[in-house]
């Protein structure tokens, strides 16, 4: 039989134990200063537990990813006094639901917020300046934006692979963009920069006016069957209308001078593209990844040439080419 000393132990363990175990499981996330580690005003590297987290007064800029994948943070509080968010910062923060900027703010950085898949509204500053390429990628459950009266820039990609984004909107005061049917654009509308990755429209025409179709800015758009391009369209530039998995044919106006790298990348249902430009220059990645896709054009042009140096399919382009069967291939 055990004496008892030893059940006096027994039970005096048992409690230390549970006593332990009671308070790491009630006590709510502490802020600790070592959650922070912060230099001339710089947090470079978040170190806590997750949870919400409130960044400490002292913090003037938020340093490259400085909570990249830190898959923990639910929310966080940016102190007034801050004016930067850089490159990466929130990069990966998967749960985090709600950011709160402050009005001192003037820049963010590249891919700052990409892939926070669980964010789901953010409110700009007025006072925000820049917000650079990438921003907001890969944000799925972000459903609207308002670019504030003081950006000047809004660079590519910024808001593209937002899955759920369908109201994109400027200040009204704001000089530099204008957005029209949640479609941004420069103020001058000769840059179509970001069409909203959630508009479940199945068509869109790109205005009379706009000369470029940006980097990135239809990237990810599952639901645009069409495209049509006005006269004035002059580059449709790089990765512009990658990822489009529902875009089963494009008709490329003589208009049209070039197209840049991966411009429809992984368009896995276009088939048909058709060019009527004969000098029209075409980058090599143009259409990687497209494998079913063939090209129409003339035989003594330019993308004839580059679909024989890609071996991509091509079918000569006549007047007639719309309404008649398929004629045969040629390499």
């Amino acid at each position: 039989m055990f004496s008892k000393d030893f059940h006096n132990y027994i039970f005096y363990t048992l409690t230390i134990l549970l006593t332990s175990v009671c308070i790491s499981v009630f006590t709510p996330l502490s802020v600790s200063a070592d959650d922070f580690s912060v230099s001339d005003g710089i947090l470079t590297k978040y170190n806590g537990p997750g949870g919400n987290v409130n960044i400490p007064d002292n913090v003037q800029k938020i340093g490259g990813s400085a909570f990249q994948d830190c898959e923990k943070v639910t929310s966080v509080s940016i102190p007034e006094g801050c004016f930067a968010i850089e490159d990466g910062a929130f990069d990966g923060c998967i749960n985090m639901k709600t950011v709160s900027l402050p009005n001192t703010l003037t820049s963010i950085g590249t891919l700052a917020f990409a892939r926070c898949k669980s964010l789901e509204y953010v409110h700009l500053p007025s006072g925000l300046e820049t917000i650079k390429g990438g921003a907001f990628y890969d944000c799925e459950k972000l459903g609207s934006v308002q670019i504030p009266s003081g950006t000047k820039t809004v660079e590519n990609g910024c808001f593209s692979n937002c899955d759920s984004l369908i109201l994109l909107e400027t200040d009204p005061s704001n000089s530099s963009f204008i957005a029209v049917d949640n479609v941004l654009y420069t103020s001058d509308r000769k840059t179509l920069l970001q069409y909203p990755a959630g508009k479940t429209d199945t068509s869109f025409t790109i205005p009379d006016g706009v000369e470029t179709v940006a980097a990135d800015s239809f990237k990810g758009q599952k639901h645009l069957k069409e495209i049509v391009f006005s006269s004035s369209v002059r580059e449709i530039r790089e990765k512009a209308f990658s990822g489009c998995t529902s875009l089963s044919s494009v008709d490329l106006p003589e208009n049209i001078q070039k197209i840049y790298e991966h411009s429809f990348r992984n368009c896995t249902n276009l088939c048909r593209v058709y060019v009527h430009n004969k000098d029209q220059q075409t980058v090599a990645t143009a259409f990687s990844g497209d494998s079913s896709v063939i090209i129409y054009g003339y035989d003594d042009s330019r993308i004839h040439t580059h679909a024989k140096k890609y071996n991509i399919r091509f079918r000569t382009l006549d007047k007639d080419v719309y309404d008649q069967p398929d004629p045969e291939m040629i390499f």
